[in-house]
């Protein structure tokens, strides 16, 4: 990520049509580097996770929350705050165990960082891809990307009636 995509990002969040406006920018970057297949934004909700966005809402639409099983990767990614990278497809379905509709759609692949806010993960962003596709970069990038959603997950939460 360079300081110059990271300028840009910033700079989005002065244009009018906020949150919006910056989930598009990011989904942009990430497009660009590292690429991705397809890209959600998941909030956070007690112990529930609802998608928010989604760059294939034809086939990955948002939706209601859903009750989140405590499993390694919710521990990982919700409550350690850690990313999560599945580059293989057994990785891929062990944070999926409901991955046939992922895979009949080309994906094998999967980075998730959370969206981090005063100790808080607030949600989120995920890029999935081919098998094979993401490794530590792209974790890298996407730690670099996250911070700039932090004012549209608050939104989300403000909507949603959490604290």
């Amino acid at each position: 990520m360079t300081d110059t995509r990271l300028a840009r990002l910033w700079a989005v969040l002065a244009e009018k049509g906020q949150p919006a406006a910056m989930v598009r920018a990011v989904e942009e970057a990430a497009a660009a580097d590292p690429g991705h297949r397809l890209f959600t934004l998941m909030a956070v909700e007690g112990h529930r996770v609802r998608r928010i966005h989604s760059s294939r809402p034809d086939r990955v639409p948002p939706g209601p929350a859903v009750l989140m099983p405590r499993t390694p990767w919710s521990i990982q990614v919700l409550e350690e705050g850690r990313p999560y990278c599945a580059a293989d497809p057994e990785s891929f379905r062990r944070a999926f165990p409901d991955s046939g509709p992922l895979e009949r759609m080309g994906l094998g692949s999967v980075v998730n960082v959370p969206v981090l806010y005063d100790g808080d993960v607030l949600g989120t962003l995920n890029l999935l891809d081919t098998p094979g596709r993401y490794g530590p970069e792209a974790v890298a990038t996407l730690q670099a990307l996250a911070p700039v959603l932090v004012p549209a997950f608050l939104e989300e939460r403000i909507a949603a009636g959490l604290p």
